[in-house]
């Protein structure tokens, strides 16, 4: 009795194995020229330039790739670009992790975003939540929209895609349309109404070097409209 108990406890064993296994090779499809394998079949490397496809809309290119198919994770090197189809956004990276499980993705270098409304946005590292639709850049960020001629400086920004909201946190320079350079904290950009916003003291300087300095700000770029 003990041994047939045994026996099926062992075949469902490895049931869920092949299943999870299954599960885990079909998030991903794989266009690789070159690939190594190891750790008994768990760790795929694609050793030269390749291309991975998701079902939900991701698509990444880079020159390296690494899959950990326990972790479900996926690490790729160099020339990196990865497209969210379903999301509208691109991200541009020397370094980036999949975390498959929880969809979030964080590039580590060189980071660039472009979204479908023109905007650029730089920095040393992003943090990128599929679920949230939200973006998270650190260090040195700048958001560039020649299109609408402005530009933000800042350490740390928030890109919430759901509501098109980009927040600063701490110190942001805006050099807006050429002519407004506002030294600010905690910015708050409407990216779909073109509007500049802030609690806290701000600078602002013109091109006829003009000073005013206000406790908070409302700058909406389509009218040309500064409240302070």
């Amino acid at each position: 009795m003990k041994n047939k108990i045994y026996k099926i406890l062992l075949i469902l064993f490895f049931i869920n194995i092949i299943n999870s296994n299954t599960f885990s090779q079909e998030q991903f499809n794989f266009d690789i020229t070159k690939i190594e394998i190891l750790d008994n079949g768990n760790i795929f490397k694609g050793l030269e330039l390749g291309i991975i496809n998701t079902k939900d809309g991701i698509k990444i290119i880079a020159d390296r790739f690494e899959y950990n198919k326990s972790l479900n994770v996926i690490d790729a090197y160099g020339n990196i670009r990865l497209d969210d189809t379903n999301k509208n956004i691109s991200i541009f990276s020397d370094k980036i992790k999949y975390f498959k499980n929880k969809e979030k993705i964080i590039s580590d270098g060189n980071s660039k975003a472009i979204n479908k409304n023109g905007i650029v946005i730089s920095g040393n590292k992003f943090e990128y939540d599929k679920i949230k639709n939200e973006l998270k850049a650190y260090g040195d960020v700048e958001i560039d929209n020649p299109l609408k001629d402005y530009v933000i400086y800042a350490d740390q920004i928030t890109y919430a895609k759901n509501v098109e909201k980009i927040f600063t946190i701490g110190k942001t320079t805006s050099v807006i349309q050429s002519e407004y350079n506002f030294k600010s904290s905690d910015v708050v950009f409407f990216v779909n109404e073109n509007k500049f916003t802030s609690k806290k003291k701000t600078v602002v300087k013109d091109l006829n070097s003009n000073f005013y300095q206000v406790d908070k700000f409302v700058y909406t770029i389509d009218n040309y409209q500064l409240k302070g």
